[in-house]
């Protein structure tokens, strides 16, 4: 949309869009989206698109016949080389490597419907906020510059309500509304 209200370009989209964010350092946007391939039913996959929606650079999600998630939120890292990719039906997240697409590793099972993701400032973490009022912070392991792996969590009773959104202020604060 241009700011005078116009319709500048759209994209088919098979499903609700949850969240939209720009790579940090790359022409690309992330869309979490529908797709459907060969025989499999519908699953949520990310979608990296150019900022100029000319074309889809990459798909994240299905890895193999019996491998699919249910993607519906994703988040870049500040370092635009990884994202965080929430699967808000089965409650788990999965960090990739921008670069190649491949699968870095996942958070541990969740404790309810997953609602929203953050990535720290410093990409040393990333925070996950639930249906039910917790919130989730998982360390993030590296190797040098590149994550290598989910580390330990931190659970936090936040909210009564669902965590709808969550802000990293700082690397050690983190703001939630619910």
């Amino acid at each position: 949309l241009s700011l005078d209200g116009k319709v500048t370009k759209r994209v088919p989209c098979s499903s609700r869009v949850e969240s939209l964010d720009f790579v940090p350092g790359h022409p690309w946007l992330l869309v979490p989206n529908g797709g459907q391939q060969a025989g499999d039913p519908a699953f949520g996959i990310i979608q990296l698109w150019r900022n100029d929606l000319s074309q889809i650079e990459r798909e994240f999600g299905k890895t193999g016949p019996r491998d699919y998630s249910e993607f519906s939120i994703a988040k870049p890292s500040p370092c635009g080389r990884h994202l965080v990719a929430g699967d808000s039906y089965n409650s788990l997240s999965w960090i990739y490597d921008l670069a190649t697409g491949g699968r870095i590793d996942r958070t541990s099972n969740a404790r309810d419907r997953m609602m929203s993701l953050a990535y720290s400032p410093d990409g040393g973490a990333i925070a996950i906020g639930y249906l039910n009022g917790i919130v989730e912070c998982f360390e993030l392991k590296h190797e040098g510059d590149e994550v290598s792996a989910v580390g330990r969590r931190t659970v936090i009773d936040a909210h009564k309500g669902s965590v709808t959104n969550l802000q990293f202020i700082s690397p050690d604060l983190l703001a939630s509304s619910g």
